[in-house]
């Protein structure tokens, strides 16, 4: 079990919740948090370039709580453009941003509010907006036209997520119900669906760089990610270390690393080739919301529910250089971490029970317990 405890500085503190973060060209971050407000920062030294101040408003929440606005803002692939929801003249509009010179680019109505997702095809021409009530509306960036809807038939209607195939060639959604759909951009048809949980809704989903497979994670009490193979159309892998829902899903630009961020408050890093955990970051002190590569594939960012943004090493050969790299030598069938990170307590399947430091890496603890529920009480 390898433990990254705060590798990074932390780029932003903010009292609220910080709903998003992503990477923009040349080296920068946007982050927004619960009050509506986009901050652009320098990750050498994590000073902010710049914020959107006319977009400052208070989201009243729903009986979502704040699901609805995790995905309510995306950042095309190439870095250049940010596209956010924000109050309209009569109910919601997205924004779409070009961050390189700060000018609006197009304004988009929204017929509902209830808006679960929203992504960029890779060409920037195309903007998805996942609504529950309206499903999926294609727009024409270029023109501002609304040329399709995909229609959504899950009697859930939030959460869900979608998103573009690296090659614009297919569009996948994931709806209230836990199913999977994968359409043809080219045609127009279904190509398939699958039901990824029977329990929850779909909450992230992320392709592969190359386009072969899907990630998917679930909302709620649903701690699973599922990977699935879009070539074969088939199930590859079910990874179930988190212990709480996965809020979002990033793979490295090289394909070679997963990255998820979980209710649990922790990031794993995950092998892609052997679908292994490799690493656990440690740092946030509430849910982790959002997870994000930068394009050169070096470093990652992650915000959440505790208002802070992180800056990791992503390069798992960097990772395992930090001096804040624990490789605990047991064999957990289950850990927690104390809230100031500066302790786990790890339990097998026999019953035993130990207190561990982090910075030491060494036993402070070991408390034999036995199968007996009567005997399973700390003890000074």
């Amino acid at each position: 079990m390898k433990i990254i405890v705060r590798v990074s500085g932390r780029l932003e503190n903010r009292s609220e919740h910080v709903l998003f973060a992503g990477f923009l060209k040349d080296h920068k971050v946007a982050t927004r948090d619960i009050g509506g407000t986009i901050h652009i920062r320098n990750v050498a030294d994590g000073s902010e370039i710049g914020s959107m101040a006319e977009d400052v408003w208070k989201i009243e929440l729903d009986s979502n709580g704040t699901w609805n606005l995790l995905a309510w803002s995306a950042i095309s692939s190439d870095g250049e453009w940010l596209a956010i929801v924000s109050p309209g003249p009569a109910g919601r509009v997205v924004k779409i941003w070009n961050v390189m010179t700060n000018g609006l680019v197009t304004v988009l109505p929204i017929a509902r509010p209830d808006v679960n997702s929203i992504a960029f095809s890779p060409n920037k021409k195309l903007l998805a907006i996942f609504s529950g009530g309206e499903g999926i509306s294609l727009w024409n960036i270029p023109n501002g036209r609304k040329p399709k809807v995909v229609p959504v038939t899950s009697v859930y209607k939030s959460p869900g997520s979608v998103r573009f195939s690296p090659d614009g060639k297919l569009l996948a959604f994931g709806d209230g119900d836990g199913w999977v759909h994968l359409i043809s951009l080219t045609s127009g048809d279904p190509i398939v669906a699958f039901q990824a949980s029977m329990v929850n809704g779909v909450a992230s989903l992320a392709f592969s760089p190359d386009g072969r497979s899907i990630a998917v994670g679930f909302a709620f009490g649903d701690p699973r990610i599922v990977i699935y193979d879009v070539v074969n159309q088939e199930k590859l892998k079910t990874l179930d270390s988190h212990r709480g829902f996965v809020a979002s899903l990033a793979f490295s630009p090289d394909g070679k690393i997963l990255a998820s961020g979980s209710a649990d408050q922790t990031i794993k890093l995950w092998n892609t080739r052997t679908w292994q955990e490799e690493f656990t970051l440690i740092g946030h002190e509430d849910e982790v919301w959002c997870v994000d590569f930068s394009p050169d594939g070096k470093s990652l960012v992650s915000c959440g529910k505790d208002g802070a943004t992180y800056l990791w090493p992503a390069e798992t050969s960097r990772l395992a250089r930090g001096h804040h790299s624990v490789n605990l030598n047991l064999s957990a069938a289950s850990w927690e971490v104390s809230p100031d990170a500066k302790n786990l307590v790890a339990d097998d399947s026999d019953g035993g029970i130990s207190l561990w430091d982090v910075a030491l890496n060494a036993r402070v603890k070991a408390q034999k317990l036995g199968t007996n529920n009567l005997k399973a009480v700390w003890s000074n």
